[in-house]
Protein backbone atom coordinates (compact mmCIF):
# COMPACT_ATOMS: atom_id res chain seq x y z
CA UNK A 1 0.00 0.00 0.00
CA UNK A 2 1.23 3.48 -0.83
CA UNK A 3 1.80 6.35 1.64
CA UNK A 4 -1.12 8.35 0.21
CA UNK A 5 -3.52 5.43 0.79
CA UNK A 6 -2.19 4.74 4.29
CA UNK A 7 -2.47 8.39 5.31
CA UNK A 8 -6.11 8.64 4.21
CA UNK A 9 -6.94 5.38 5.98
CA UNK A 10 -5.23 6.34 9.25
CA UNK A 11 -6.83 9.79 9.21
CA UNK A 12 -10.29 8.27 8.89
CA UNK A 13 -9.55 5.73 11.62
CA UNK A 14 -8.74 8.64 13.92
CA UNK A 15 -11.93 10.48 12.94
CA UNK A 16 -10.09 13.48 11.53
CA UNK A 17 -10.94 15.57 8.52
CA UNK A 18 -8.24 16.89 6.21
CA UNK A 19 -8.73 20.31 7.75
CA UNK A 20 -8.42 19.05 11.33
CA UNK A 21 -5.24 17.15 10.48
CA UNK A 22 -3.84 20.20 8.73
CA UNK A 23 -4.50 22.32 11.86
CA UNK A 24 -2.57 19.85 14.04
CA UNK A 25 0.37 19.86 11.60
CA UNK A 26 0.23 23.62 11.10
CA UNK A 27 -0.06 23.20 7.32
CA UNK A 28 -2.76 24.05 4.80
CA UNK A 29 -5.59 21.63 4.02
CA UNK A 30 -4.37 21.78 0.44
CA UNK A 31 -1.10 20.13 1.54
CA UNK A 32 -2.93 17.25 3.21
CA UNK A 33 -5.12 16.84 0.13
CA UNK A 34 -2.03 16.63 -2.09
CA UNK A 35 -0.41 14.05 0.20
CA UNK A 36 -3.51 11.85 0.03
CA UNK A 37 -3.84 12.23 -3.73
CA UNK A 38 -0.18 11.25 -4.18
CA UNK A 39 0.83 14.46 -5.94
CA UNK A 40 3.28 15.49 -3.21
CA UNK A 41 5.12 13.99 -0.23
CA UNK A 42 5.77 15.50 3.26
CA UNK A 43 9.23 15.90 4.69
CA UNK A 44 10.49 13.63 7.45
CA UNK A 45 9.60 16.04 10.29
CA UNK A 46 5.97 16.12 9.16
CA UNK A 47 5.92 12.33 8.80
CA UNK A 48 7.11 11.97 12.42
CA UNK A 49 4.42 14.39 13.54
CA UNK A 50 1.86 12.39 11.56
CA UNK A 51 2.91 9.21 13.37
CA UNK A 52 2.31 10.91 16.74
CA UNK A 53 -1.02 12.43 15.75
CA UNK A 54 -2.32 9.24 14.11
CA UNK A 55 -0.95 6.94 16.85
CA UNK A 56 1.01 4.73 14.46
CA UNK A 57 4.59 3.73 13.69
CA UNK A 58 6.71 4.95 10.80
CA UNK A 59 6.31 1.61 9.01
CA UNK A 60 2.53 2.05 9.19
CA UNK A 61 2.78 5.15 6.95
CA UNK A 62 5.77 4.64 4.64
CA UNK A 63 5.19 2.85 1.30
CA UNK A 64 5.33 -0.92 1.62
CA UNK A 65 7.78 -1.13 -1.28
CA UNK A 66 10.11 1.26 0.52
CA UNK A 67 10.06 -0.66 3.82
CA UNK A 68 10.23 -4.09 2.25
CA UNK A 69 7.28 -5.24 4.35
CA UNK A 70 4.76 -5.58 1.55
CA UNK A 71 4.15 -9.28 2.01
CA UNK A 72 4.10 -8.98 5.79
CA UNK A 73 1.73 -6.03 5.91
CA UNK A 74 -0.68 -7.62 3.47
CA UNK A 75 -0.84 -10.89 5.37
CA UNK A 76 -4.03 -11.20 7.40
CA UNK A 77 -5.34 -13.92 9.66
CA UNK A 78 -8.97 -14.78 10.34
CA UNK A 79 -9.10 -12.44 13.36
CA UNK A 80 -8.24 -9.54 11.04
CA UNK A 81 -11.00 -10.60 8.64
CA UNK A 82 -13.47 -10.83 11.53
CA UNK A 83 -12.45 -7.41 12.83
CA UNK A 84 -12.82 -5.91 9.37
CA UNK A 85 -16.25 -7.47 9.02
CA UNK A 86 -17.34 -6.07 12.39
CA UNK A 87 -15.96 -2.66 11.38
CA UNK A 88 -18.03 -2.90 8.22
CA UNK A 89 -21.16 -3.52 10.32
CA UNK A 90 -20.29 -0.60 12.59
CA UNK A 91 -19.64 1.78 9.71
CA UNK A 92 -22.88 0.74 8.06
CA UNK A 93 -24.81 1.42 11.25
CA UNK A 94 -23.15 4.81 11.68
CA UNK A 95 -23.82 5.68 8.05
CA UNK A 96 -27.56 4.92 8.30
CA UNK A 97 -27.70 6.93 11.51
CA UNK A 98 -26.20 9.98 9.82
CA UNK A 99 -28.39 9.68 6.70
CA UNK A 100 -31.62 11.50 6.14
CA UNK A 101 -34.79 9.48 5.57
CA UNK A 102 -34.65 10.19 1.83
CA UNK A 103 -31.05 9.03 1.62
CA UNK A 104 -31.84 5.80 3.50
CA UNK A 105 -34.71 4.90 1.15
CA UNK A 106 -32.58 5.74 -1.88
CA UNK A 107 -29.85 3.39 -0.65
CA UNK A 108 -32.28 0.56 0.16
CA UNK A 109 -34.08 0.91 -3.19
CA UNK A 110 -30.81 0.79 -5.11
CA UNK A 111 -29.67 -2.34 -3.28
CA UNK A 112 -33.05 -3.99 -3.97
CA UNK A 113 -32.69 -3.22 -7.68
CA UNK A 114 -29.23 -4.83 -7.69
CA UNK A 115 -30.69 -7.87 -5.89
CA UNK A 116 -33.48 -8.22 -8.47
CA UNK A 117 -30.96 -7.96 -11.31
CA UNK A 118 -28.92 -10.71 -9.64
CA UNK A 119 -32.02 -12.95 -9.43
CA UNK A 120 -32.79 -12.39 -13.12
CA UNK A 121 -29.18 -13.15 -14.06
CA UNK A 122 -29.34 -16.33 -11.95
CA UNK A 123 -32.48 -17.48 -13.75
CA UNK A 124 -31.28 -16.64 -17.28
CA UNK A 125 -27.82 -18.13 -16.81
CA UNK A 126 -29.36 -21.23 -15.21
CA UNK A 127 -31.59 -21.77 -18.26
CA UNK A 128 -28.61 -21.35 -20.61
CA UNK A 129 -26.50 -23.86 -18.66
CA UNK A 130 -29.40 -26.32 -18.49
CA UNK A 131 -29.97 -26.08 -22.23
CA UNK A 132 -26.30 -26.70 -23.01
CA UNK A 133 -24.41 -28.50 -20.24
CA UNK A 134 -27.59 -30.13 -18.89
CA UNK A 135 -27.95 -32.14 -22.09
CA UNK A 136 -24.66 -33.89 -21.32
CA UNK A 137 -25.53 -35.09 -17.83
CA UNK A 138 -28.89 -36.38 -19.10
CA UNK A 139 -26.86 -39.12 -20.78
CA UNK A 140 -26.18 -40.57 -17.32
CA UNK A 141 -28.42 -43.35 -15.90
CA UNK A 142 -31.48 -42.29 -13.90
CA UNK A 143 -30.12 -42.41 -10.31
CA UNK A 144 -26.69 -41.07 -11.31
CA UNK A 145 -28.34 -38.22 -13.23
CA UNK A 146 -30.48 -37.22 -10.23
CA UNK A 147 -27.48 -37.19 -7.89
CA UNK A 148 -25.15 -35.32 -10.25
CA UNK A 149 -27.89 -32.85 -11.20
CA UNK A 150 -28.68 -32.11 -7.54
CA UNK A 151 -24.98 -31.57 -6.71
CA UNK A 152 -24.43 -29.27 -9.69
CA UNK A 153 -27.56 -27.26 -8.89
CA UNK A 154 -26.36 -26.82 -5.29
CA UNK A 155 -22.90 -25.73 -6.45
CA UNK A 156 -24.38 -23.31 -9.00
CA UNK A 157 -26.76 -21.75 -6.45
CA UNK A 158 -24.00 -21.44 -3.83
CA UNK A 159 -21.51 -19.91 -6.30
CA UNK A 160 -24.07 -17.42 -7.59
CA UNK A 161 -25.08 -16.50 -4.03
CA UNK A 162 -21.46 -15.75 -3.07
CA UNK A 163 -20.86 -13.77 -6.27
CA UNK A 164 -24.04 -11.77 -5.64
CA UNK A 165 -23.03 -11.02 -2.04
CA UNK A 166 -19.58 -9.82 -3.10
CA UNK A 167 -21.06 -7.67 -5.87
CA UNK A 168 -23.77 -6.12 -3.69
CA UNK A 169 -21.40 -5.43 -0.77
CA UNK A 170 -18.73 -3.95 -3.02
CA UNK A 171 -21.20 -1.67 -4.82
CA UNK A 172 -22.66 -0.68 -1.46
CA UNK A 173 -19.17 0.21 -0.23
CA UNK A 174 -18.29 2.19 -3.35
CA UNK A 175 -21.65 3.91 -3.75
CA UNK A 176 -22.41 4.71 -0.09
CA UNK A 177 -20.15 3.54 2.71
CA UNK A 178 -17.00 5.20 1.38
CA UNK A 179 -19.03 8.33 0.76
CA UNK A 180 -20.30 8.63 4.33
CA UNK A 181 -17.33 8.76 6.71
CA UNK A 182 -18.55 10.66 9.77
CA UNK A 183 -16.04 12.75 11.71
CA UNK A 184 -16.84 13.27 15.38
CA UNK A 185 -16.72 16.92 16.42
CA UNK A 186 -18.90 18.44 19.13
CA UNK A 187 -18.82 21.84 17.42
CA UNK A 188 -20.37 20.48 14.23
CA UNK A 189 -23.94 21.63 13.53
CA UNK A 190 -24.50 20.21 10.04
CA UNK A 191 -22.89 17.89 7.53
CA UNK A 192 -21.44 18.69 4.14
CA UNK A 193 -19.24 17.13 1.48
CA UNK A 194 -15.55 17.90 1.63
CA UNK A 195 -14.76 18.95 -1.94
CA UNK A 196 -11.33 18.38 -3.52
CA UNK A 197 -9.08 21.43 -3.30
CA UNK A 198 -8.13 23.19 -6.49
CA UNK A 199 -4.59 24.42 -6.94
CA UNK A 200 -5.28 28.13 -6.36
CA UNK A 201 -7.92 27.73 -3.69
CA UNK A 202 -6.98 29.04 -0.24
CA UNK A 203 -8.27 26.90 2.58
CA UNK A 204 -7.73 26.45 6.28
CA UNK A 205 -8.68 29.96 7.36
CA UNK A 206 -11.76 30.24 5.14
CA UNK A 207 -13.50 27.03 6.18
CA UNK A 208 -15.27 26.55 9.53
CA UNK A 209 -15.27 23.19 11.26
CA UNK A 210 -17.99 20.99 9.88
CA UNK A 211 -19.06 17.35 9.84
CA UNK A 212 -17.28 15.97 6.80
CA UNK A 213 -18.30 13.29 4.30
CA UNK A 214 -15.33 11.90 2.41
CA UNK A 215 -15.27 9.69 -0.69
CA UNK A 216 -12.50 7.11 -0.85
CA UNK A 217 -10.79 7.58 -4.26
CA UNK A 218 -9.48 4.01 -4.33
CA UNK A 219 -12.87 2.21 -4.05
CA UNK A 220 -11.05 -0.82 -2.68
CA UNK A 221 -12.85 -3.97 -1.59
CA UNK A 222 -12.92 -5.26 1.95
CA UNK A 223 -10.38 -7.96 2.69
CA UNK A 224 -12.97 -10.20 4.33
CA UNK A 225 -14.59 -10.48 0.89
CA UNK A 226 -11.41 -12.24 -0.25
CA UNK A 227 -12.52 -15.32 1.68
CA UNK A 228 -15.77 -15.44 -0.29
CA UNK A 229 -13.78 -14.90 -3.47
CA UNK A 230 -11.51 -17.82 -2.63
CA UNK A 231 -14.56 -20.00 -1.98
CA UNK A 232 -15.99 -19.04 -5.38
CA UNK A 233 -12.68 -19.85 -7.08
CA UNK A 234 -12.62 -23.23 -5.33
CA UNK A 235 -16.18 -23.97 -6.44
CA UNK A 236 -15.41 -22.98 -10.02
CA UNK A 237 -12.33 -25.19 -10.02
CA UNK A 238 -14.37 -28.06 -8.56
CA UNK A 239 -16.94 -27.64 -11.35
CA UNK A 240 -14.11 -27.56 -13.89
CA UNK A 241 -12.76 -30.79 -12.39
CA UNK A 242 -16.16 -32.48 -12.69
CA UNK A 243 -16.42 -31.35 -16.32
CA UNK A 244 -12.92 -32.71 -16.96
CA UNK A 245 -13.97 -36.13 -15.60
CA UNK A 246 -17.02 -36.14 -17.87
CA UNK A 247 -15.01 -35.02 -20.90
CA UNK A 248 -12.34 -37.60 -20.09
CA UNK A 249 -15.04 -40.30 -20.18
CA UNK A 250 -16.18 -39.09 -23.59
CA UNK A 251 -12.51 -38.95 -24.67
CA UNK A 252 -12.00 -42.62 -23.77
CA UNK A 253 -15.26 -43.57 -25.48
CA UNK A 254 -14.17 -41.62 -28.57
CA UNK A 255 -10.81 -43.43 -28.67
CA UNK A 256 -12.63 -46.78 -28.35
CA UNK A 257 -14.98 -45.72 -31.16
CA UNK A 258 -12.04 -44.82 -33.42
CA UNK A 259 -10.43 -48.21 -32.74
CA UNK A 260 -13.70 -49.98 -33.52
CA UNK A 261 -14.37 -48.00 -36.71
CA UNK A 262 -10.81 -48.79 -37.86
CA UNK A 263 -11.79 -52.49 -38.00
CA UNK A 264 -14.71 -51.66 -40.32
CA UNK A 265 -12.77 -49.76 -42.99
CA UNK A 266 -12.89 -52.80 -45.28
CA UNK A 267 -16.71 -52.58 -45.40
CA UNK A 268 -16.79 -49.19 -47.06
CA UNK A 269 -15.19 -45.77 -47.35
CA UNK A 270 -18.04 -44.26 -45.33
CA UNK A 271 -16.34 -45.59 -42.20
CA UNK A 272 -13.22 -43.59 -43.09
CA UNK A 273 -15.33 -40.42 -43.01
CA UNK A 274 -16.87 -41.50 -39.69
CA UNK A 275 -13.35 -41.95 -38.32
CA UNK A 276 -12.49 -38.44 -39.52
CA UNK A 277 -15.47 -37.10 -37.53
CA UNK A 278 -14.39 -38.97 -34.40
CA UNK A 279 -10.82 -37.68 -34.75
CA UNK A 280 -12.15 -34.11 -34.95
CA UNK A 281 -14.25 -34.67 -31.83
CA UNK A 282 -11.16 -36.12 -30.13
CA UNK A 283 -9.25 -32.90 -30.86
CA UNK A 284 -12.06 -30.77 -29.41
CA UNK A 285 -12.26 -32.88 -26.27
CA UNK A 286 -8.49 -32.71 -25.80
CA UNK A 287 -8.43 -28.92 -26.03
CA UNK A 288 -11.40 -28.48 -23.71
CA UNK A 289 -9.78 -30.77 -21.14
CA UNK A 290 -6.44 -28.93 -21.48
CA UNK A 291 -8.02 -25.48 -21.08
CA UNK A 292 -9.95 -26.55 -17.97
CA UNK A 293 -6.86 -28.24 -16.50
CA UNK A 294 -4.79 -25.08 -17.00
CA UNK A 295 -7.58 -23.13 -15.30
CA UNK A 296 -7.41 -25.41 -12.27
CA UNK A 297 -3.59 -25.31 -11.93
CA UNK A 298 -3.42 -21.58 -12.81
CA UNK A 299 -1.31 -22.22 -15.90
CA UNK A 300 -1.48 -20.00 -18.97
CA UNK A 301 -3.16 -21.37 -22.09
CA UNK A 302 -1.45 -21.08 -25.47
CA UNK A 303 -4.18 -19.17 -27.26
CA UNK A 304 -2.76 -19.58 -30.78
CA UNK A 305 -2.17 -23.31 -30.39
CA UNK A 306 -5.64 -23.80 -28.93
CA UNK A 307 -7.25 -21.76 -31.70
CA UNK A 308 -5.44 -23.71 -34.46
CA UNK A 309 -6.38 -27.06 -32.91
CA UNK A 310 -10.04 -26.05 -32.60
CA UNK A 311 -10.17 -24.84 -36.21
CA UNK A 312 -8.56 -28.05 -37.51
CA UNK A 313 -10.93 -30.19 -35.41
CA UNK A 314 -13.99 -28.30 -36.64
CA UNK A 315 -12.80 -28.63 -40.25
CA UNK A 316 -12.31 -32.38 -39.78
CA UNK A 317 -15.79 -32.78 -38.28
CA UNK A 318 -17.45 -30.71 -40.99
CA UNK A 319 -15.58 -32.50 -43.79
CA UNK A 320 -16.36 -35.91 -42.31
CA UNK A 321 -20.06 -35.14 -41.94
CA UNK A 322 -20.28 -33.78 -45.47
CA UNK A 323 -18.44 -36.68 -47.12
CA UNK A 324 -20.25 -39.33 -45.04
CA UNK A 325 -23.62 -37.80 -45.93
CA UNK A 326 -22.71 -37.73 -49.63
CA UNK A 327 -21.58 -41.36 -49.50
CA UNK A 328 -24.71 -42.51 -47.70
CA UNK A 329 -26.97 -40.74 -50.22
CA UNK A 330 -25.28 -42.79 -52.95
CA UNK A 331 -26.54 -46.02 -51.37
CA UNK A 332 -29.18 -47.96 -53.33
CA UNK A 333 -32.54 -48.27 -51.56
CA UNK A 334 -33.70 -51.88 -51.34
CA UNK A 335 -37.02 -53.39 -50.36
CA UNK A 336 -37.38 -55.32 -47.15
CA UNK A 337 -37.92 -59.07 -47.27
CA UNK A 338 -41.57 -59.90 -47.98
CA UNK A 339 -43.30 -63.11 -46.92
CA UNK A 340 -46.83 -64.55 -46.96
CA UNK A 341 -48.37 -66.95 -44.44
CA UNK A 342 -51.84 -68.59 -44.30
CA UNK A 343 -53.71 -69.30 -41.04
CA UNK A 344 -56.95 -71.12 -40.23
CA UNK A 345 -59.44 -68.85 -38.48
CA UNK A 346 -60.98 -70.16 -35.20
CA UNK A 347 -64.65 -69.28 -34.54
CA UNK A 348 -63.81 -67.03 -31.57
CA UNK A 349 -60.83 -65.31 -33.27
CA UNK A 350 -60.25 -61.58 -33.59
CA UNK A 351 -57.39 -59.23 -34.47
CA UNK A 352 -56.73 -56.53 -31.89
CA UNK A 353 -54.68 -54.06 -33.99
CA UNK A 354 -55.97 -52.25 -37.06
CA UNK A 355 -54.42 -53.40 -40.33
CA UNK A 356 -55.13 -53.02 -44.03
CA UNK A 357 -57.72 -55.67 -44.92
CA UNK A 358 -58.31 -57.03 -48.41
CA UNK A 359 -61.67 -58.75 -48.95
CA UNK A 360 -61.41 -61.82 -51.23
CA UNK A 361 -64.31 -64.28 -51.07
CA UNK A 362 -62.18 -66.89 -52.85
CA UNK A 363 -59.99 -67.15 -49.75
CA UNK A 364 -61.19 -69.63 -47.11
CA UNK A 365 -58.61 -68.76 -44.44
CA UNK A 366 -56.44 -65.80 -43.32
CA UNK A 367 -53.58 -64.71 -45.63
CA UNK A 368 -51.02 -62.41 -43.95
CA UNK A 369 -48.44 -60.54 -46.02
CA UNK A 370 -45.60 -59.07 -43.92
CA UNK A 371 -42.07 -57.66 -44.29
CA UNK A 372 -38.94 -58.15 -42.19
CA UNK A 373 -35.30 -57.11 -42.39
CA UNK A 374 -33.22 -59.38 -40.18
CA UNK A 375 -35.36 -61.60 -37.99
CA UNK A 376 -38.23 -63.57 -39.57
CA UNK A 377 -41.43 -64.17 -37.57
CA UNK A 378 -44.12 -66.80 -37.09
CA UNK A 379 -47.77 -65.64 -36.90
CA UNK A 380 -50.41 -67.63 -34.99
CA UNK A 381 -53.66 -67.32 -33.01
CA UNK A 382 -53.11 -67.42 -29.25
CA UNK A 383 -56.26 -68.89 -27.67
CA UNK A 384 -57.74 -69.04 -24.19
CA UNK A 385 -61.12 -70.27 -22.95
CA UNK A 386 -62.94 -67.31 -24.52
CA UNK A 387 -61.07 -65.81 -27.47
CA UNK A 388 -58.16 -66.32 -29.91
CA UNK A 389 -55.97 -63.27 -30.59
CA UNK A 390 -53.54 -62.89 -33.51
CA UNK A 391 -49.96 -62.85 -32.24
CA UNK A 392 -46.43 -63.51 -33.50
CA UNK A 393 -42.96 -64.51 -32.34
CA UNK A 394 -39.53 -64.52 -33.91
CA UNK A 395 -38.99 -67.43 -36.22
CA UNK A 396 -35.54 -67.90 -34.69
CA UNK A 397 -33.74 -66.35 -31.73
CA UNK A 398 -32.32 -62.94 -32.58
CA UNK A 399 -28.53 -63.16 -32.88
CA UNK A 400 -26.45 -60.00 -32.53
CA UNK A 401 -23.68 -61.42 -34.66
CA UNK A 402 -26.14 -62.21 -37.47
CA UNK A 403 -27.59 -58.71 -37.28
CA UNK A 404 -24.10 -57.15 -37.34
CA UNK A 405 -23.05 -59.23 -40.36
CA UNK A 406 -26.30 -58.37 -42.13
CA UNK A 407 -25.77 -54.63 -41.65
CA UNK A 408 -22.08 -54.76 -42.64
CA UNK A 409 -22.92 -56.61 -45.83
CA UNK A 410 -25.48 -53.92 -46.62
CA UNK A 411 -22.77 -51.27 -46.19
CA UNK A 412 -20.35 -53.26 -48.30
CA UNK A 413 -22.90 -53.56 -51.11
CA UNK A 414 -23.84 -49.87 -50.65
CA UNK A 415 -27.48 -50.70 -49.98
CA UNK A 416 -29.83 -49.30 -47.39
CA UNK A 417 -33.14 -50.29 -45.85
CA UNK A 418 -35.38 -47.88 -43.96
CA UNK A 419 -34.37 -49.22 -40.58
CA UNK A 420 -33.64 -52.72 -39.38
CA UNK A 421 -37.01 -53.57 -37.85
CA UNK A 422 -38.95 -56.59 -36.68
CA UNK A 423 -41.65 -58.02 -38.95
CA UNK A 424 -44.43 -55.65 -40.01
CA UNK A 425 -47.84 -56.75 -41.35
CA UNK A 426 -48.61 -55.11 -44.68
CA UNK A 427 -52.02 -56.61 -45.55
CA UNK A 428 -54.45 -59.25 -44.31
CA UNK A 429 -56.56 -60.99 -46.96
CA UNK A 430 -59.78 -62.80 -45.99
CA UNK A 431 -63.40 -63.38 -47.06
CA UNK A 432 -66.24 -61.02 -46.17
CA UNK A 433 -67.80 -63.61 -43.85
CA UNK A 434 -64.55 -64.12 -41.93
CA UNK A 435 -64.00 -60.34 -41.75
CA UNK A 436 -67.47 -59.81 -40.24
CA UNK A 437 -66.88 -62.59 -37.75
CA UNK A 438 -63.52 -61.18 -36.63
CA UNK A 439 -64.92 -57.65 -36.27
CA UNK A 440 -67.90 -58.95 -34.25
CA UNK A 441 -65.59 -60.89 -31.91
CA UNK A 442 -63.42 -57.79 -31.46
CA UNK A 443 -66.43 -55.61 -30.63
CA UNK A 444 -67.63 -58.17 -28.09
CA UNK A 445 -64.11 -58.33 -26.55
CA UNK A 446 -63.87 -54.55 -26.20
CA UNK A 447 -67.20 -54.18 -24.39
Amino acid sequence: MRFSEKLAKKRKENNLSQEQLADKLDVSRQSVSKWESGTSYPDMDKIIQLCKILNCSLDDLIDDDATGNKSINNKKDYNDYLKEFLDFITQTSNMFTSMTSKERWHCILEELIIFVIALLAHSILGDILDASFGQLIRLLPGDAYNIVNAILELIYDLAFLLISIITIVHLFKVRYLNYYVTVKDSSVKEKTIEEPIKENKVSNADHPKEKVIIRDPEHSSYHFLNILGQIIIFILKFIAGCIILMLATFFIMDVAGIAFIATLLSYGIIFLYVMLILLGILGLLYEFILVLYNLIVNRKNHALKTFITLIISIIMIGTGIGMASKEYLSFTPVEENTKEVQLDIPNNAFIYNDYKYIIDNNVNNLVITYTYSISDSTYYFECNDTYCILNHRNGYEFNLNDAFNYMMNMFKEKKMINGYTDSQIVTIKLSQANYDKIMANKAEYLK
